[in-house]
C-alpha cells in the first residue's frame, strides 16, 4: 500500500530525484489499531523473535513465514483489505 502511494507521489516530470508532496502524504490512510489488535500483533512478533533467537542456526523459516503472513492478515483486516 505504501509502495503505491510512494510511486504515485515520487514521479515528477523533469526531475531526477523522487519528490514526495505533503498533500499526497496527508491522503495516506493511517488506521489506529485497538489495544487488542496491537497486543495480538506484538505477540506474533515476539514469537518470530523467539524463533530467530532460539534457533539461530536451525531457524524454522517456514514457521517464520507463516507468522509473518499472520501479521499481514491482521494488518489487512485492520484496514479492511483482503489478501491478494
Amino acid at each position: 500500500m505504501i509502495r503505491s502511494y510512494y510511486s504515485m507521489s515520487a514521479q515528477v516530470e523533469g526531475t531526477t530525484k523522487p519528490q514526495i508532496y505533503i498533500n499526497i502524504l496527508k491522503s495516506v490512510p493511517i488506521k489506529i489499531a485497538s489495544d487488542i489488535e496491537v497486543k495480538k500483533i506484538e505477540s506474533i512478533v515476539k514469537e518470530i523473535m523467539n524463533l530467530e533467537k532460539n534457533n539461530e542456526k536451525d531457524t524454522d523459516y517456514k514457521s517464520i513465514i507463516h507468522l509473518e503472513e499472520r501479521i499481514d492478515s491482521e494488518i489487512y483486516r485492520i484496514y479492511g483489505f483482503r489478501a491478494e
